[in-house]
């Protein structure tokens, strides 16, 4: 069968699966023109049957598995059917079935998101939310050995199912800047463990984000389980609006800019430009790129920020199913030059995706120098795709590499000088060790070249 049979074959088959069920009876179209209700399984089966002939009628390949989705029609169908309540909301049934689904992947990047949660996922993007003001991710959790040891295979005792060791924990990526999580004491790296009170254990992402999102002015209580407290931390966050500034900059003495990215938002390429023109129009003479606590955000304008330090070479590399490596140049290649001046970028471990593509980019191009801590490891891309309902999945796509093709998914981008922040400095502070110690490498920089 050719391809394009494949697909309208598919797109058919789905149709049939989903009018049947939302309407609640399903039926064929027979031979004769007539309507006849018969189960999903038989429209199935009999679609398959048609589709071992081309369109000629000659056997052609039946290249088509359609046994999965026999099944799934088979248990909405007895669900439909014989369960013990009548099902009223058929939407939220049809939800958690595609949840389910993407769970097995166990990728903790790839989610659904209802509606009215892919609407505020767009007007993240804008920068202009309200809630708490945190980027939360899944974070891998190795199981106790010894408590693996003494339960080996473990199964469930009422449908014998083994019960996966590999779990994932609710994570704080990164607090926003100035946000109530921020000044709650939310840290990058906090596991949350509860959210008013329901664990997070076996909670999915698009469900974590539901229950800490809201209106301004309510609460949300987090308990936090943190690296070196015995204790878990309970943060009572008022929810608030949040209007986040994708860059800031200032100039400092000595002839130093400093910029801080918050975000890849959708005009953070040309807020960086204008930052960049305006502190150059000041006598810069070296620059600290601040991307600490930066969870990431927009690829391509992650591109349009990193083609303006890297200016000749791939900002990344990225590499699709079934497909080799590819560079990524983005779409100004060329057309302009590598930064000039002496540059040190701090990361820490809330610099996530898109801010360890550029600061990847920067340290193997050896335009400038990483100080801080090793960042989160995310190296994988996700493509956002619309659904009719409104809805949308996230699905990854595909994964990146830096400009030397390394792999940083779980490992994080190393620093060049690692530097501990203490616990309660506020950044840019005389107390940030790791703002000081950039401030110290650029003076001497700028000492050396004016000598």
């Amino acid at each position: 069968m050719h391809r394009k049979q494949r697909i309208a074959l598919i797109v058919v088959l789905m149709v049939v699966m989903v009018t049947s069920f939302m309407a609640g009876r399903q039926f064929q179209i027979l031979a004769d023109g007539t309507r006849s209700d018969v189960s999903v399984t038989d429209a199935l089966r009999a679609i398959r049957i048609a589709s071992a002939a081309g369109a000629t009628g000659a056997p052609a390949r039946d290249d088509v598995d359609l046994q999965p989705l026999e099944t799934f029609g088979q248990v909405l169908e007895n669900i439909n059917r014989y369960y013990v309540e009548p099902i009223e909301d058929k939407r939220k049934l049809t939800y958690g079935a595609v949840r389910g689904l993407l769970a097995s992947l166990e990728d903790p990047y790839t989610r659904f998101m209802e509606p009215q949660e892919y609407q505020s996922f767009q007007e993240e993007n804008q920068g202009h939310f309200e809630g708490i003001g945190a980027t939360i991710g899944l974070t891998e959790v190795k199981p106790d050995e010894e408590a693996a040891k003494a339960m080996p295979g473990l199964r469930c005792p009422a449908c014998g199912s083994e019960i996966p060791s590999r779990r994932f924990r609710v994570t704080i990526v990164a607090p926003l800047t100035g946000s109530p999580a921020a000044k709650a004491g939310v840290r990058a790296g906090d596991l949350i463990l509860q959210i008013d009170g329901a664990p997070t254990d076996r909670m999915t992402l698009s469900d974590a984000v539901k229950r800490i999102r809201g209106e301004r002015g309510t609460t949300v209580k987090l308990l936090l389980g943190r690296e070196g407290e015995e204790k878990p931390l309970l943060k009572e966050i008022v929810r608030g609006p949040i209007d986040v500034a994708t860059v800031e900059s200032k100039m400092l003495d000595d002839s130093i800019g400093y910029m801080r990215l918050n975000y890849f938002y959708e005009d953070t390429g040309r807020a960086v430009t204008t930052a960049l023109e305006e502190l150059r129009a000041k006598r810069m003479r070296a620059l600290v790129l601040d991307v600490r606590n930066n969870p990431g955000g927009l690829l391509n304008r992650c591109i349009d920020v990193a083609r303006q330090f890297v200016a000749e070479e791939p900002v990344v590399y990225v590499q699709e199913r079934g497909q080799p490596m590819r560079p990524f140049y983005g779409p100004h290649r060329g057309a302009g030059h590598d930064f000039d001046l002496p540059l040190v970028v701090l990361v820490n471990k809330g610099s996530a995706s898109a801010s360890e593509i550029l600061a990847g980019a920067i340290q193997d191009a050896k335009i400038g120098k990483l100080v801080g801590t090793t960042t989160y490891g995310k190296g994988s891309v996700q493509t956002i795709l619309p659904l009719n309902d409104g809805a949308a999945l996230a699905l990854t796509t595909s994964k990146w590499y830096t400009l030397a093709r390394r792999d940083i998914n779980h490992k994080g981008v190393a620093p060049d000088v690692v530097v501990e922040m203490p616990p309660d400095a506020a950044f840019d502070s005389p107390e940030d060790s790791q703002y000081q110690k950039a401030l110290q490498m650029l003076r001497q920089r700028v000492a050396a070249a004016h000598s």
